[in-house]
């Protein structure tokens, strides 16, 4: 049994993030898109450290309970995930737009997700040969910035219309020209 518990750690993630995929659509009308995805990513910030931490002490001190440490910062990094970064961007997206130029934005943010993807799982396993499990703390580090990021720039569209939003946007933003 002791070499099957990566298998089921992935059966385990893969039925968090199903379950807490569902709480988030139950919760996002009542809690709001913004808080969901900064509790997301100041989450995910955490335990990505986390991951760091278990990871690094147990490689060091051979210490075999620590594995199991580690599953438990990679559940908690899933559900974190889940309730913000993976199910609100593809919400949002469609509440930050007007109807003319939201398929455009939609396909834009797509592409955005699915090539950061591609490049985290193209890079990581270089990352890692090279630095080893602190490669945990550089999408730490990045998860804070992106979390600024969000709570500078990212507005809460929650019950919100869209010349509402655009009107948020244009008292934000200089840049932001009237009218377009």
């Amino acid at each position: 049994m002791k070499g099957d518990w990566p298998i089921y750690a992935t059966i385990i993630l893969g039925a968090v993030q199903i379950v807490m995929t569902v709480v988030c659509m139950l919760i996002v009308d009542r809690a709001g898109r913004r808080i969901l995805l900064l509790l997301g990513m100041i989450g995910m910030s955490v335990f990505s450290f986390g991951l760091a931490i278990t990871r690094v002490i147990g490689e060091k001190e051979n210490l075999d309970w620590l594995n199991y440490l580690t599953v438990v910062c990679a559940v908690a990094y899933i559900v974190f995930f889940s309730i913000g970064p993976g199910a609100i961007p593809w919400l949002i997206t469609s509440e930050l737009f007007e109807s003319s130029a939201r398929g455009k934005a939609t396909s834009i943010a797509v592409f955005v997700n699915w090539f950061s993807n591609f490049i985290v799982t193209v890079t990581f396993p270089f990352i890692e040969a090279g630095i080893g499990s602190y490669s945990f703390i550089i999408f730490g580090v990045l998860l804070i910035v992106f979390s600024l990021f969000m709570l500078f720039f990212v507005p809460e569209t929650k019950g919100k219309s869209i010349d509402q939003v655009v009107a948020m946007f244009e008292r934000k933003f200089i840049f932001f020209p009237k009218g377009e």
